[in-house]
């Protein structure tokens, strides 16, 4: 029981900091309401949240924790690529904090991708892809236990979705992407596809700033994947350091772009 409340005051005291609303707070922490979602306001964007632990999961770690954010300024109208963009919260999050900002976000769950649209629909400069990014073009698997852990998986079972796929190379030539001020990482694994296994890296050419969160991958401790993703980005010209806000996560930083 004490466990149960502390939850609670800690889903109502986090929606509480970020929202200064009592009303909008009390919802989120007790999943109020007759309809299937909650509505926050944050600012002057209303974000839509289904009742269920994850999104409220993915809310702390937005607004509260704010692994996605770029610890250096990215400048007054930057290109951000969000991969993994879940239910657009960090969409949001990016907008508000960048309002001449161009967004590209890719969800590749067709529920979370409804839903990010959904929350970023009032937002100008955004633009939301229903695909997977991965080491080749074409259409895969994936699966998960919840909205906020689908990953990709060739031979997928159970809970699983196909979706079209696509190589970093062509998401940005499909949107007229020339340069990336930051790209945030956040594909459940995809990232030893995109950055070990792809046959071209060229897209690491027009990337400044690059935040990935590592993923563990079946066979691969995390250690040796952190280790070997380091060495490939730095053998792309890129600096690379561990994240001092995520335990799990990288920062890189393109010398010969940010030296130009």
């Amino acid at each position: 029981m004490a466990g149960r409340l502390t939850t609670i005051f800690s889903k109502l005291s986090g929606c509480y900091y970020v929202t200064r609303n009592i009303f909008q707070s009390l919802c989120f922490a007790f999943r109020l309401g007759r309809k299937k979602k909650i509505v926050i306001r944050i600012n002057n964007n209303l974000i839509h949240l289904r009742k269920n632990e994850t999104d409220q999961a993915v809310f702390n770690s937005t607004f509260l924790e704010k692994y996605h954010r770029s610890p250096v300024d990215l400048g007054p109208s930057p290109v951000i690529v969000d991969l993994g963009s879940n239910i657009g919260l960090t969409m949001v999050d990016f907008k508000q904090n960048y309002p001449s900002a161009r967004i590209i976000g890719v969800e590749m769950d067709k529920d979370n991708f409804d839903l990010c649209n959904m929350n970023i629909s009032g937002l100008t400069g955004c633009t939301l892809i229903h695909a997977a990014v991965w080491n080749e073009n074409g259409y895969i698997n994936y699966k998960g236990i919840d909205e906020q852990s689908y990953a990709i998986e060739k031979e997928s079972f159970g809970n699983s979705g196909l979706v079209r796929c696509m190589t970093m190379d062509r998401l940005f030539k499909e949107n007229n992407i020339l340069e990336v001020d930051y790209i945030n990482m956040d594909i459940e694994g995809a990232e030893k596809a995109l950055l070990l296994e792809s046959p071209t890296k060229t897209w690491l050419k027009q990337v400044k700033y690059l935040s990935i969160e590592v993923h563990d991958w079946i066979g691969t401790e995390n250690k040796f994947l952190v280790k070997n993703l380091k060495t490939e980005l730095e053998a792309n010209e890129f600096i690379v350091f561990k994240s001092a806000i995520h335990i799990s996560s990288l920062f890189a930083i393109n010398k010969l772009l940010i030296s130009s």
